[in-house]
């Protein structure tokens, strides 16, 4: 048995194997999201060479403007050919809580590769969302423009505010919809 190399990082748990690697599945299409709406993120960790007991949990992530709710993790180990392949699996439920800009950081997963006796990474990249309103309008946008006009009210000339860009978008202050539904009643 060799002693641990001073090359690998020392904060990390030590991986020796013949292959890592981090897998990232998404249930549903992440690049836009709206503010309510939820995602499941499943993160797979298999190790050629190791048990599934030995793999370290990845962490919960904290994410701007998103709620991150993990579920518990599923260990396995199974026999292939002679070698033992751990697998450690890890889903998390992902919340858009409000519009902007999501960033969900890179996972990056120190190993020593026993075959070539050198450190490796198994690296899952940095992904981006977008969480918006429907129509590019916030949620707070929404919610007052619906409250001040009232759809069913006979004469109203208004269509919905989350259907029109000029109204409902971020740009638009709130006192220029109220003057025009202040013209338009009248």
């Amino acid at each position: 048995v060799k002693e641990r190399p001073g090359a690998f990082p020392a904060d990390n748990t030590w991986l020796p194997a013949s292959d890592v690697r981090v897998e990232e599945r998404w249930s549903d299409d992440i690049t836009r999201l709206q503010p309510g709406q939820s995602v499941t993120r499943t993160l797979t960790i298999t190790a050629n060479g190791l048990d599934g007991a030995a793999l370290p949990p990845l962490g919960r992530p904290e994410i701007e403007r998103m709620n991150v709710y993990p579920e518990t993790p599923v260990i396995e180990r199974t026999i292939i050919d002679g070698n033992v392949v751990g697998t450690r699996t890890e889903t998390y439920e992902l919340v858009a809580t409000e519009n902007g800009s999501v960033v969900i950081p890179e996972i990056n997963l120190p190993w020593w590769d026993v075959n070539s006796d050198t450190l490796r990474q198994a690296v899952v990249p940095t992904s981006f969302v977008v969480v918006e309103a429907p129509g590019g309008a916030s949620a707070a946008d929404v919610s007052d423009a619906t409250t001040a006009t009232d759809d069913s009210a006979p004469g109203n000339l208004l269509p919905p505010a989350a259907s029109d860009e000029l109204l409902s978008g971020r740009q638009t202050p709130a006192w220029i919809i109220y003057s025009l539904i202040a013209v338009l009643s009248l």
